[in-house]
């Protein structure tokens, strides 16, 4: 049986470089997606944070208080080991300021 030439389709062959620019826009789009789920894991540690704050405030046990200095100091090294990635990838958060780093710390 003959193949139907008019099925057939014929591509151009891609040129490395058009390869090239496709691998680059790959690559950029799977860094975007990476700076965009750690910037959300960014804000969730912050908030993690944010509530251990709160709730120290209102702690009288010496156990509670330890809880709560344990999630402190928990949220606190999570959201310095995402902001190290996200500068990593070459990108700022500009959303985020970086009040809770290591180069200020919380607990001394």
């Amino acid at each position: 049986m003959q193949a139907d030439t008019a099925s057939v389709r014929l591509t151009k062959p891609i040129s490395l470089s058009a390869r090239m620019k496709q691998e680059e826009k790959r690559k950029l789009l799977a860094q975007k997606a990476e700076y965009h789920y750690l910037m959300s894991e960014l804000f969730g540690a912050q908030q993690q944070l944010q509530t251990a704050l709160n709730n120290f405030g209102y702690l009288s046990e010496p156990k509670a208080v330890d809880v709560c200095i344990f999630q402190m100091q928990t949220a606190q090294s999570q959201y310095d080991n995402i902001l190290r990635r996200i500068k990593a990838l070459g990108y700022q958060p500009r959303d985020f300021k970086d009040q809770f780093s290591t180069q200020t710390p919380m607990f001394k």
